[in-house]
């Protein structure tokens, strides 16, 4: 059988020896006879190689061995042989022209580079292969030439915008790119979410703001001329949108809709509207939406804008931390207002639970929104997920007020509805939470574990950090004596209640001398001191914390705090990046690094501007 295994061997071997020609044999010797640095030896190879028929590697490879060699005269008898044999393949042109420009013979390079253009035919695929090649010869200006020559012969002046504009941002010519793509959107304005996606990529693909820059400045000069341009006009939007200008975005946007001779309903006032709530601008998000309510009931975007409208003054309201009596009522009032006027259907529901989180967290009405939250969950044809955020938020604020069995029901029902996605194990981590805040550890410990599988990074993450709290402090007498302690004080902290929730530390630091806990505890009092707006006592007591206990598993979460505090309530940004500094360095597999890397480069930029 060995005998029989080898003889197949032997033929397989020998049919693969008899398949290769003379030709692979003697390429295969020259690129081994330069390899040794047998440089004439390998020259005379590819040269009879070539002598009795073309080979395109053999003549790149020949070529750049003269040229390694010096031996100038030999390429380019090398690349006419090539021209000749080749006479309708532009790459040895160019390769000739290329040869003339290395050797500073100017006049003939422009010459053969010329020949290339003047030879082409109208072939959008020989064009822009032509024009591929000068790229990737770094030859910058005959590829535009290529290209402007390609519009001419296919009498398209739309042709090749993309490709153009990414050679003229090579060559750092700006004011070209703006005026190509202004010139395709005057004659053809269906290209506006081309040119977007164009001006994206190669902002994207830019290591300054010059681009977007000229092209406003572009824009607005021709806009200021041709102010009934929406094509124009919408690019200019754009590109003020891209600035993070939502003032001026809003501005040009309102007044195009008042100038349009076109019915356009507002909808690209809604559109910078929308994105200036996503990007937490609600001034100016209100401004929009507040427009468009103007324009009347029968406008299709009167109801979005008046919930858009909403959620500016909501997000706006719950990021400021003191609120007189009156803002409040405002707020409260408005919401009422307008679920008045739409009613409370399966369209306006956002709102309605928006609403009830206004009352429950902010408005101290947790009944008020109860109601609004049981009235949603009996909406027909609502929209599941909508549905699920209600009984979430209706969950927890019955675990607020320690309606255990309510919220318990509550969160199980979102589970068994949404067993396999990121709104289920939401629903399951809140259930296994409980359990914990209750003191049944080991039941909440069996949930966790569940979820340290979870899809979602930061569900698993809060899960494994729950489950290790429990497994690493149990007493030593297998009880789970301040533990329990400590979950009351959790629990308290989540009902806003912190002089409850302090108590109960108080107990644990009283009764034992020392424990697992204690670095769980200062991160606890710092999250406490932060509730009650002592910004600078929780500072110092993640300090502490950092100081005492540099290698726990809380190390990282008292850092990325730390760095939260001095960035957003002590003002301290210099401080804030150190912290952020020090995640990334020295806790590189933590769950916050990816976020530490984002802050502390906006931060960096922010400071050394």
């Amino acid at each position: 059988m060995k005998k029989i295994i080898l003889l197949f061997f032997i033929i397989l071997y020998s049919f693969s020896l008899f398949s290769q020609t003379q030709e692979d044999i003697d390429v295969q010797l020259a690129a081994e006879y330069y390899s040794q640095g047998r440089i004439e030896e390998s020259i005379f190879m590819y040269q009879n190689i070539l002598k009795h028929k073309f080979n395109q590697q053999c003549y790149e490879t020949l070529l750049q061995i003269y040229y390694s060699q010096k031996q100038n005269k030999e390429a380019e008898a090398l690349i006419k042989k090539a021209i000749k044999q080749n006479p309708n393949n532009n790459i040895y042109i160019i390769d000739l022209g290329q040869h003339y420009l290395s050797n500073t013979e100017n006049k003939q390079a422009k010459k053969t580079f010329d020949r290339v253009i003047n030879n082409l035919t109208a072939n959008s695929n020989e064009i822009t292969h032509t024009a591929t090649i000068f790229l990737n010869k770094n030859n910058l200006e005959y590829a535009v030439n290529t290209y402007l020559k390609g519009r001419e012969l296919l009498h398209n002046t739309n042709l090749f915008s993309y490709e153009l504009g990414y050679i003229y941002q090579r060559q750092g010519k700006y004011d070209l790119i703006a005026q190509e793509y202004i010139f395709v959107l005057e004659n053809n304005p269906s290209m506006l979410n081309q040119i977007k996606i164009y001006l994206g990529n190669l902002i994207a693909q830019s290591d300054n703001d010059k681009l977007l820059v000229t092209a406003k400045k572009t824009i607005i000069e021709k806009v200021q001329h041709k102010s009934d341009n929406v094509a124009l006009t919408s690019l200019l939007v754009w590109i003020y949108l891209q600035e993070k200008d939502y003032n001026s975005a809003l501005a040009y946007a309102i007044a195009l809709d008042k100038r349009s001779s076109v019915e356009t309903n507002g909808d690209m006032v809604f559109e910078v509207s929308e994105i200036c709530l996503n990007n937490a601008n609600y001034e100016i998000a209100s401004q929009g939406y507040l427009y468009i309510i103007s324009k009347g009931k029968y406008n299709p975007y009167y109801s979005l804008a008046l919930a858009g409208s909403l959620s500016a003054k909501y997000f706006d309201f719950i990021a400021n931390q003191l609120h007189s009596e009156k803002e409040k009522k405002d707020i409260e009032n408005k919401y009422i207002s307008v679920l008045n006027e739409t009613g409370k259907n399966a369209n306006t529901a956002p709102v309605m639970l928006q609403f009830a989180n206004l009352l429950a967290y902010y408005l101290d009405k947790p009944q008020e929104a109860v109601d609004i939250l049981n009235d949603i969950v009996q909406i027909e044809r609502i929209s599941p997920n909508v549905k699920a955020e209600s009984q979430l938020t209706l969950a927890d604020i019955l675990l607020m007020n320690l309606d255990i069995w309510g919220a318990s029901l509550e969160y199980s029902k979102v589970a068994l509805e949404f067993k396999n996605d990121e709104t289920g194990s939401r629903a399951k981590f809140s259930k296994a939470r409980l359990s914990y805040f209750i003191g049944e550890f080991e039941q909440a410990a069996m949930q966790f574990d569940a979820l340290r599988s979870s899809t979602s990074k930061f569900i698993a993450n809060d899960a494994m950090e729950y489950s290790f709290l429990i497994s690493d402090n149990i007493d030593e007498d297998s009880t789970y004596n301040a533990l329990t302690l400590f979950a009351k004080a959790d629990l308290a902290l989540y009902q806003h209640n912190t002089k409850k929730a302090k108590a109960y530390l108080d107990t644990i630091n009283i009764n034992y001398l020392y424990h697992p806990l204690f670095d769980e505890i200062l991160l606890k009092r710092a999250e406490i001191a932060i509730e009650d707006k002592q910004y600078q006592e929780a500072d110092s007591i993640l300090q502490t914390l950092i100081l005492k206990y540099p290698y726990d598993i809380t190390a990282d979460d008292a850092l990325f705090l730390l760095a939260q505090i001095n960035e957003t309530f002590l003002q301290n940004k210099e401080k804030a990046r150190e912290y952020y500094e020090k995640i990334i360095l020295d806790y590189p597999s933590s769950l916050y690094a990816t976020q530490s890397r984002k802050r502390y480069k906006m931060l960096s930029s922010s400071i050394n501007t």
